[in-house]
């Protein structure tokens, strides 16, 4: 039966005034059931902040035929301001059918702010389809001096729509001083994708460093459909990748009722993109907006040294 308000499950390793908190070994947040439904919202979250440490993997893994909530859904690993996590940082939905909310849907990883994840942060999602009453939030935040030895992945896997009622929000954030090891890859696939709001797809790397790919990948079998702005991103000005850039969409249409831009951004500041940049939209049928439509990759110098 569905609980009659607010679900949450939770790990509290931060300091809240009298020190912060050590975790010798793994931190893991594990709810599975047939199905969830709760009359409230549902929270999962692992909070590591202002200090403290985990001694190895922080992990929030959710299973179940389905999710229903009468509210939010929030499920974040939280290890900015000096957190420490000695392994990895994932979050994983695991669902046979439906992810459904009349709220937002919120998953995060943040590392912002000189927070330490000694190998990979992933946010990973699998289901049949997804509908937020509200907008979704998939992001990971490592800006302000953040570091993930690893990568950095933001996975979506759907059979079917993934619908929203607010804005469509993916980001890797790595600006300012933000350092991946490895690659930053952002992977979308699904039947059709429509919001009532925008789409908002980006790799921000503005002063931050990558050591191998950051890729931006959308899959649809269907339709991509907005109600306002549609935009893919890859910002990497006066930033490090150390191999590729690229963007990758592929629907059968594309159709937006405000603007739609695709750019991967090197300029200003000297950005510097070590192996090929490389901007590509494959439609089976047609790209309609009501506003501009911009594809760039641009590598000039505006004032502050042109990329590389």
């Amino acid at each position: 039966p569905p609980t009659q308000g607010h679900a949450t499950f939770q790990i509290l390793n931060f300091d809240s005034g009298s020190g912060p908190g050590t975790i010798g070994s793994d931190a893991t947040v594990n709810v599975a059931a047939n199905n969830i439904s709760t009359g409230g919202g549902l929270t999962a979250n692992i909070v590591n902040f202002t200090g403290g440490t985990i001694g190895g993997d922080a992990a929030v893994n959710v299973s179940a035929a389905s999710i229903s909530t009468v509210g939010s859904l929030d499920a974040d690993i939280n290890n900015h301001s000096s957190g420490n996590i000695v392994g990895s940082a994932n979050i994983v939905f695991n669902l046979a059918g439906d992810l459904t909310t009349t709220d937002d849907a919120t998953l995060t990883i943040n590392n912002s702010t000189s927070g330490m994840i000694g190998a990979d942060a992933g946010v990973n999602v699998s289901a049949a389809s997804i509908s937020a009453g509200g907008a979704l939030f998939a992001n990971i935040f490592n800006s302000d001096g953040g570091t993930i030895v690893g990568s950095a992945a933001v996975n979506f896997t759907l059979s079917g729509d993934l619908t929203t009622t607010g804005d469509t929000n993916f980001m890797i954030d790595n600006h300012n001083g933000g350092m991946i090891g490895m690659d930053a890859a952002m992977n979308v696939s699904a039947a059709n994708i429509s919001t009532v709001g925008s789409l908002n797809a980006a790799i921000n790397n503005s002063a931050g460093h990558i050591g191998g790919s950051a890729n931006v990948a959308f899959n649809l079998s269907g339709q991509l459909a907005t109600q306002s702005d549609t935009s893919f991103t890859i910002d990497n000005s006066g930033g490090t990748i150390g191999v590729d850039a690229a963007m990758n969409v592929s629907a059968t249409g594309i159709l937006t009722a405000g603007s739609l831009s695709a750019n991967i951004i090197d300029a200003s500041s000297a950005g510097n993109i070590l192996g090929s940049a490389n901007n590509n939209f494959n439609l089976s049928g047609d790209l309609t907006t009501t506003g501009d439509a911009s594809f760039g990759i641009s590598n000039s110098n505006v004032g502050s040294g042109g990329g590389t």
